[in-house]
C-alpha cells in the first residue's frame, strides 16, 4: 500500500491535544485517490481524459472533507501540509521561534486505519430526444471504486466495499447549439460527480468502523443513534439488531462477521449534526447498544 497520504488538518502539531479533546474516536489516514490502470487508458482511448482526470481530483479533495465532516475520526493530515508542518517543525529546532510555542518533532499522530479508494469503472450513456425548442441529451453516470481499509497495527485488511454512483443529468442542446458546445456542462458536472462519490465513500467506511448505535432509550420507545444527518432523514425506517457475532468458516478458516438477530424496527422522527432520534414500531428486545440499519425501501 502506498505511504503518500491526503492532507486533511495542520493538526498533525496538535495531535496531543486534539486526542484529549476527541476522546476515543480512531485515528484514519487517507491514501491519495488513484484509478486502475486499464480504466486510465480507456479513458484515455475514449477522449475523456482531461474529464476523469476532473472527477479524481474531485474525489480526491472531497474525499478528506466528507470523513471530517462526519465528526467520527481523528483525520490525520499526511501529504501536502506535511511538508509545512516539517517545515515549522525544522524552524522551531532552529533556534529562531520561541522554545514556549515551538512544536516538537516526533508529536505527529499515527493511524490507527488507512483507507484507500481506487476507481475501477467509468460509463457514460447518452440519448437524445428533440423538442419544438430544441433537443435535450440525457447523460448517464455509472461509476464505481474499490474502497479498503486497513488496520494498521496488525496489517490486515480491516474491511473493503465496492462502491457504485449513478446519476443522470439532462442537458439542453438548443436547435443553434451542438453537443460539443455542452462542454462547459461537462466541466461542471465532473466535481459534483466526484463529491457525491467522496460522499458515498465516507459514510460506507463510517458505517465500518463506526457502526450505528442505539445510544439511549426514553420512555421505553423513544431512540437516540450516533449518527445525523449525514445518514438519516425525517421518515427513514431502521431495523435493529443485537451484537454481531464472529464466527468461523471450518473449510477456511476465515472469520466472518456476522450480524445479530433482528429485534425491532423504528421510523426516525428528528434529526440533528450529530445525532437523530427514532421512535419504536416494533420491539422485540431493543436496548442500549442495539446496532441499526437504514431500510433503502422502508417496509409498510
Amino acid at each position: 500500500m502506498k505511504r503518500t497520504w491526503l492532507a486533511v488538518v495542520v493538526a498533525g502539531l496538535l495531535a496531543g491535544s486534539l486526542s484529549a479533546q476527541m476522546g476515543g474516536k480512531e485515528t484514519l489516514a487517507v491514501s491519495t485517490v488513484g484509478a486502475t490502470q486499464a480504466l486510465k487508458e480507456d479513458m484515455n482511448k475514449r477522449g475523456m481524459g482531461a474529464a476523469f482526470a476532473r472527477v479524481l481530483e474531485s474525489l480526491d479533495q472531497h474525499l478528506v472533507v466528507s470523513l471530517a465532516q462526519t465528526k467520527k475520526f481523528i483525520v490525520v493530515g499526511r501529504k501536502g501540509v506535511l511538508k509545512d508542518v516539517l517545515a515549522e517543525q525544522d524552524m522551531g529546532n532552529s533556534g529562531l521561534v520561541n522554545a514556549g510555542t515551538a512544536p516538537e518533532a516526533g508529536q505527529l499522530k499515527g493511524a490507527k486505519y488507512t483507507l484507500t479508494a481506487t476507481m475501477d469503472s467509468f460509463l457514460e450513456n447518452r440519448e437524445y430526444a428533440t423538442f419544438g425548442e430544441g433537443r435535450k441529451m440525457k447523460r448517464r453516470f455509472q461509476i464505481s471504486a474499490q474502497a479498503v481499509i486497513v488496520d494498521t497495527t496488525t496489517g490486515e485488511i480491516f474491511d473493503s466495499a465496492n462502491v457504485q454512483l449513478d446519476k443522470i443529468d439532462i442537458v439542453d442542446l438548443p436547435a443553434n447549439v451542438s453537443e460539443t458546445d455542452a462542454g462547459s456542462r461537462t466541466d461542471e458536472l465532473m466535481p459534483v460527480l466526484g463529491r457525491e462519490l467522496a460522499e458515498k465513500i465516507a459514510a460506507i467506511t463510517v458505517s465500518s468502523v463506526s457502526p450505528v448505535k442505539v445510544i439511549d432509550i426514553e420512555d421505553e420507545k423513544v431512540l437516540t443513534l450516533n449518527r445525523g444527518a449525514s445518514l438519516f432523514s425525517e421518515g427513514d425506517v431502521i431495523e435493529l439488531y443485537g451484537a454481531s457475532k464472529t464466527i468461523t468458516d471450518p473449510d477456511t478458516g476465515e472469520a466472518i462477521k456476522r450480524k445479530g438477530k433482528l429485534v425491532g424496527q423504528a421510523r426516525i422522527t428528528s434529526v440533528e449534526p450529530a445525532y437523530s432520534q427514532a421512535e419504536l414500531t416494533v420491539n422485540n428486545g431493543v436496548k442500549v447498544g442495539c446496532l441499526a440499519t437504514k431500510l433503502l425501501v422502508p417496509k409498510e
